[in-house]
């Protein structure tokens, strides 16, 4: 899933949940949200644009990410930081 050209929210302050962001008038990605296969991603979690997210990847809840999660592994926190590998 690449998020630079559409965006995913279950809770959002948007204007109109039917349109995209970038036709609101918001700032549009800079770099884009890759997010491969097989990954589980918390509630309240933000996700940083330019952030890459490896397949196999855990990101606990109301974590803040920012950059690239390595494949196979449990991450957490404000700042982000590996808790594990799985």
């Amino acid at each position: 899933m690449n998020l630079a050209s559409d965006m995913l929210a279950q809770q959002n302050w948007l204007h109109n949940k039917s349109k995209k962001i970038s036709s609101q008038g918001h700032a549009s990605s800079k770099g884009g949200v890759t997010i491969e296969d097989n990954v589980w991603i918390g509630s309240n979690t933000v996700i940083l644009d330019g952030s890459y997210i490896c397949s196999g990847t855990v990101i606990a809840a109301g974590s803040l990410v920012r950059g690239k999660c390595e494949s196979n592994r449990v991450f957490g926190g404000n700042p982000l930081r590996e808790i594990k590998k799985i």
